[in-house]
């Protein structure tokens, strides 16, 4: 099970992004403790899901992983 988001904070975006994240995991794990009752809704926890990744894709680390990747392609 995820804790905090482990990411390194290089701008003020990252901050922004680390609480972001923090809360929507918070809301996950929560979410997911409550999965034994009929109120619970997979897709709304995978939606949940899908914006954390979302939000884990703005950040510095990823975009610049990206931008090399993308590089590499131009280069061949």
């Amino acid at each position: 099970m995820r804790k905090l988001p482990k990411f390194p904070i290089n701008n003020e975006n990252d901050l922004k992004l680390f609480w972001k994240i923090a809360s929507l995991e918070t809301k996950s794990r929560k979410m997911l403790s409550n999965r034994h009752l009929k109120s619970f809704s997979w897709a709304d926890w995978y939606a949940l899901e899908d914006d954390i990744a979302e939000l884990y894709a703005q950040t510095s680390q990823l975009q610049a992983i990206v931008e090399k990747i993308a590089d590499r392609l131009e280069s061949y």
